[in-house]
């Protein structure tokens, strides 16, 4: 909650950041990052209020692709409310931030009932983004990366959803139930 012109000196802010809508809550996954194309700062992380996240609007997509901003696969589902998603917020200052909106969620119809996207780290590479996508197996407790892209850093979709680009280590090892 500070910033600073040279990384040497630095000023505190008086109030905490703060979401549209929400107040200083946030989700406890965050990957901030800066958008050079649009000079803003973004940050993907999960709905502090998962359960009460946004919904679609009227009018757009009923199903988009490995879920995605324009439909939340949760909605109506009653045993599906609290399944992590990602959403994104932007800012212009770093300080006063935008509603988060759905980035990105499992979808209903390629994905395991008890699989979630727990967090998700973008990456610039040339004029596109990749992004690590963390799935997490709720009943196995097991957590294992997708790859995620988007041409303009708001738009995301998955490169082969379902599909695990690192295996864990196995039974007994280091990186049994996760992979670094």
């Amino acid at each position: 909650r500070a910033y600073s012109a040279d990384s040497i000196h630095w000023t505190t802010y008086d109030d905490p950041p703060m979401f549209e809508g929400l107040g200083a809550k946030q989700g406890d996954s965050i990957y901030p990052f800066f958008d050079p194309s649009t000079r803003t700062y973004n940050v993907l992380t999960r709905h502090p209020w998962m359960e009460m996240a946004p919904r679609p609007r009227v009018g757009l997509v009923e199903h988009a692709l490995a879920g995605g901003s324009t439909t939340d696969p949760a909605h109506g589902l009653s045993n599906r409310r609290g399944m992590r998603r990602i959403f994104q917020s932007q800012s212009r200052d770093f300080h006063h931030w935008s509603e988060p909106r759905l980035a990105l969620a499992p979808d209903p119809e390629l994905d395991n009932l008890d699989d979630s996207f727990y967090s998700m780290r973008p990456y610039r590479l040339g004029s596109h983004w990749v992004a690590f996508l963390g799935v997490l197996n709720m009943s196995t407790y097991t957590l294992f990366p997708q790859l995620a892209f988007s041409r303009d850093a708001r738009s995301w979709d998955r490169l082969m959803p379902t599909h695990y680009w690192i295996e864990s280590g196995g039974e007994g090892s280091f990186y049994e139930f996760t992979v670094a």
